[in-house]
């Protein structure tokens, strides 16, 4: 099949395999050095000894979400070299079984690597906050991401016939690209909700407005994911909208849709890990004050508004302040 054919590339070769491994592995150790950035946040300032209490379940979820993200990669990566980006006609003489089921992995370790991140946003926005309202509406998010992932992930790895469901170029199987939608739907749908929530905090911090819009800024680049997720489903459609057609051109049309993964995964891992990295942190040090909020995020809180140094404390970082300061 020539190239004529096949919908256009991101990248600019017949053969678009090798920018795929450049531009995922970009993605990658983009998401990889935001995650080492917020985790060396929470080391004391004046040695880098690791406290255990300085990190939560949200420090292991990031850390678990780029555990993921590195097997997500290099099944891409290996999928590139069982024909990712070559013409179909082409892949199809090397043998397609091996291009399935390193694809068919990567699809649900995607999955999991969103929901792991999707999940540690939501853990950082229910330590910011002590309203019952407010805590009781992050835990409904968390069950209905909890109940997406369940059934994004189960979708995925039964979405063609039993017992060929990793076949998922060749296979019959459901109406792939109307599930795609129907599943990132809902998660940019539970992303605007938690960015909502974060963005709501910042009314509490007794900042300068300066400070308060640099962390709107920041807590509003989870929105991001949002186009990111809209232009990999773009490029499903590409893909699917020619399936088993004389055009019908998957390794190849795969391509784009195996970089737009790979930025979306990035994304949001990257927007989970943000507000921790340091010009952030600094601009929140000194902004939470008992008489707004009672659990903090464990930097120098302030004691109330307007307070002198002397009535200043600090806490390690990533602790948590159950109680008003006597």
């Amino acid at each position: 099949m020539s190239s004529d054919t096949s919908s256009p590339s991101m990248l600019p070769y017949e053969n678009p395999g090798s920018g795929v491994n450049i531009a995922i592995w970009m993605c990658f150790i983009t998401a990889s050095l935001t995650v080492i950035s917020k985790v060396l946040t929470k080391l004391p300032e004046a040695r880098a000894i690791v406290k255990y209490e300085n990190y939560h379940l949200d420090d292991a979820m990031c850390l678990c979400a780029i555990l993921l993200a590195t097997i997500q990669t290099v099944l891409v990566s290996q999928q590139v070299n069982a024909g990712l980006g070559q013409q179909y006609g082409d892949a199809k003489l090397r043998g397609l079984r091996k291009y399935d089921a390193l694809g068919f992995a990567s699809q649900l370790f995607y999955v999991l690597t969103v929901a792991v991140a999707k999940g540690t946003g939501v853990l950082f926005a229910m330590r910011l906050r002590p309203s019952r309202t407010y805590r009781l509406g992050l835990q409904t998010l968390m069950y209905t991401i909890s109940a997406w992932t369940l059934v994004f992930f189960l979708g995925t790895a039964f979405q063609c016939q039993a017992l060929n469901t990793w076949k998922y170029i060749d296979g019959k199987c459901q109406d792939q690209f109307a599930f795609w939608t129907a599943m990132e739907s809902v998660n940019m749908l539970t992303d605007v909700v938690l960015t909502a929530a974060l963005i709501s905090i910042v009314g509490v911090l007794s900042v300068p407005l300066s400070k308060k819009l640099i962390l709107v800024f920041a807590f509003a680049t989870r929105i991001l994911i949002i186009p990111a997720v809209a232009v990999r489903l773009h490029y499903l459609r590409v893909m699917y909208q020619t399936q088993h057609g004389p055009h019908w051109n998957p390794t190849f049309a795969e391509a784009n849709v195996a970089i737009a993964t790979s930025v979306a995964m990035s994304a949001a891992i990257i927007a989970s890990c943000i507000p921790f990295l340091k010009p952030l942190v600094d601009s929140m040090q000194v902004g939470w004050s008992n008489s707004d909020v009672r659990q903090g995020l464990g930097f120098t809180v302030l004691y109330s508004k307007g307070s002198s140094a002397s009535k200043l404390r600090s806490f390690s970082k990533g602790s948590v302040i159950l109680n008003s300061a006597n």
